[in-house]
């Protein structure tokens, strides 16, 4: 098998081997990091309109770590929501992990300039114009931990003029790496008749919401946040029901067809990948047809060309009838036994290789090895010439070797230093493969 038809195999078989909220955890070096696993959310209402909130936040430490914080924004996302204006009231934090519940310092107790320095299990609430900052301490090395953090949004539901809405976001889209497992529930009180409750989620489409058959409990799941993306919900049910201190400035009827927008950009965006999809698959495939297609031409050709057929056996036994005449020259020879009217390359090597026996071209090897990372010895070919002294062929020399000789001298020679002389050779790489 030449080498060319081989690298070609290769290349062919290579073919079939053929897409609101944050938290946040500091350590002292960049080389450390860490993954969120899961996170479990569970939220309550209650009938003055307040939500009780519980997350089991799971942190897979590689490194040393000493605090972690979590940003809570008090203003809703006016280009999303502009329905509502007030802020949100969020109160009585607290921090735990396991059994042991963190101790809440004051912020003239905490050190705001090294957080790393805070005595462990304890937290600082931190606000500011625009969020709460919840910071909690503890001292972690390579171990998985879960910390569960609780806080109380005192006016959380907003009376708008015929409906009440929860409007929230679980978590917000400033994190810099993937959540995994990620599951929210909501709770109404059960005792009260909310008649009929609408549920959305926003966030990536493999997210999911359903509503029990009760009605009291709400479910917000999605198997992995990617970095960068957020992940909310949005319920409404009949005004009246729960007692609410903030009035938004908007409708059933406003609300509804916000959604069914969200829904139709959603819609859009599946067909789109979906269509990406369909381009990429059918891409695939013919990638992958044309690849067998060649491959099984690349089969073909070296059953019917390239590879050495088995002599029949009266050829090679003792009571021989026939046997090619050893006078015949590599080109005839190799167009005899393969019955066709093309020279093959093989048929070229043998050709040069007879030159070389006859003195009219010299094999030459390279002084040392040359390359950088696969250094090999490199071989090159010296015309000696196949003219006798009266300027004739010489007789030797059969006629279609003079052919093959000639050939070799329309390749590009180079000057090199072989064996302590300075030679005009062909390099034997600047041939191709088939030799």
């Amino acid at each position: 098998m030449s080498r060319r038809f081989l690298r070609i195999s290769i290349l062919t078989i290579g073919l079939f081997a053929y897409l609101f909220p944050t938290v946040h955890v500091s350590a002292d070096s960049s080389d450390k990091w860490y993954a969120l696993p899961k996170t479990t959310i569970r939220a309550e209402l209650f009938h003055d309109g307040s939500m009780q909130v519980v997350e089991e936040r799971t942190y897979d430490f590689h490194g040393d770590y000493r605090f972690a914080y979590r940003d809570f924004l008090v203003h809703s996302d006016q280009a999303v929501s502009p329905m509502r204006t007030a802020p949100y009231d969020i109160a009585d934090f607290r921090v735990c992990e396991g059994a042991i519940c963190f101790r809440e310092l004051s912020l003239k107790e905490a050190n705001a300039s090294d957080p790393r320095s805070n005595p462990d299990h304890t937290y600082v609430v931190i606000p500011s114009k625009d969020k709460i900052r919840l910071q909690w301490h503890f001292r972690a090395t390579s171990t998985t931990n879960t910390y569960t953090i609780s806080y109380r949004v005192l006016n959380a539901v907003t009376t708008q003029s015929d409906v009440d809405e929860l409007y929230w976001q679980w978590i917000g889209s400033e994190w810099d790496l993937a959540h995994k497992n990620v599951s929210a529930t909501l709770s109404f009180p059960q005792d009260v008749q909310y008649g009929n409750i609408q549920a959305w989620a926003h966030g990536p489409l493999s997210g999911r919401v359903s509503i029990s058959d009760s009605q009291f409990k709400i479910a917000f799941i999605v198997p992995e946040l990617p970095s960068g993306q957020f992940w909310e919900g949005r319920v409404i049910w009949p005004t009246g029901i729960l007692r609410t201190s903030v009035q938004g400035s908007g409708s059933k009827a406003q609300i509804v067809k916000q959604e069914e927008k969200f829904i139709k950009e959603t819609q859009e965006k599946l067909q789109k990948n979906g269509d990406v999809l369909r381009v990429v698959w059918i891409f695939e495939w013919v990638s992958f047809s044309v690849a067998v297609a060649f491959f099984i031409y690349l089969l073909f050709s070296f059953f019917t060309t390239h590879k050495d057929r088995s002599l029949p056996h009266f050829f090679l036994s003792s009571e021989g009838q026939w046997e090619p005449p050893s006078s015949l020259h590599p080109l005839q020879l190799d167009m005899l036994l393969s019955t066709g009217t093309k020279v093959r390359p093989r048929a070229i090597s043998a050709a040069i290789l007879q030159l070389i026996q006859l003195r009219a071209i010299k094999l030459h090897r390279s002084d040392s090895k040359e390359g950088l990372l696969f250094p090999k010895y490199r071989y090159y070919l010296e015309l000696l010439g196949n003219m006798d002294e009266n300027g004739g062929f010489r007789k030797e020399i059969p006629s279609l070797s003079h052919e093959v000789y000639a050939f070799l001298d329309r390749f590009t020679k180079e000057q090199k230093t072989l064996g302590g002389k300075s030679l005009l050779v062909i390099p034997i790489a600047s041939m191709g493969n088939w030799i």
